[in-house]
């Protein structure tokens, strides 16, 4: 919002105000439907734990030597508030971007150092260089 702003504290404060509006009224929206249609709230439980699991899976449960593992040398780290934009080196090429959670519990990158950099096929996005 403070980027849309540009600086100028009359939008900021409109669109600040705005977004508190729309958020009471969506969630006012949303717990009338919970009340109406309790189902609703199954299918929220049933989803957040698919996530929950996959997540693990991913995170914890994927085996060391699952395709898509490479080492990678940090050259940049930019902060983004709630996480870490961090440029790293990668089999030969500079421009690998990883974003990393900004938490306590993530564990700290440092820039110079190494670390392992793994993913699965379907969460990677490239862009062609043209």
């Amino acid at each position: 919002m403070a980027v849309i702003a540009d600086g100028d504290q009359t939008k900021l404060v409109v669109g600040l105000g705005l977004a508190i509006l729309l958020m009471a009224f969506a969630a006012t929206l949303i717990m009338k439907l919970l009340a109406s249609y309790p189902w609703i709230s199954w299918l929220g439980l049933i989803a957040l734990l698919y996530v929950a699991f996959e997540m693990l899976y991913r995170g914890v449960l994927l085996p060391a030597d699952a395709p898509n593992r490479l080492d990678g040398k940090v050259l940049e780290l930019i902060y983004f508030g709630d996480h870490i934009r961090c440029r790293m080196a990668v089999a030969g090429h500079d421009a690998f971007i990883v974003n990393a959670p900004n938490s306590l519990d993530h564990p700290a990158l440092n820039v110079g150092e190494s670390y392992p950099v793994g993913w699965m096929t379907e969460d990677c996005r490239a862009f062609d260089a043209a």
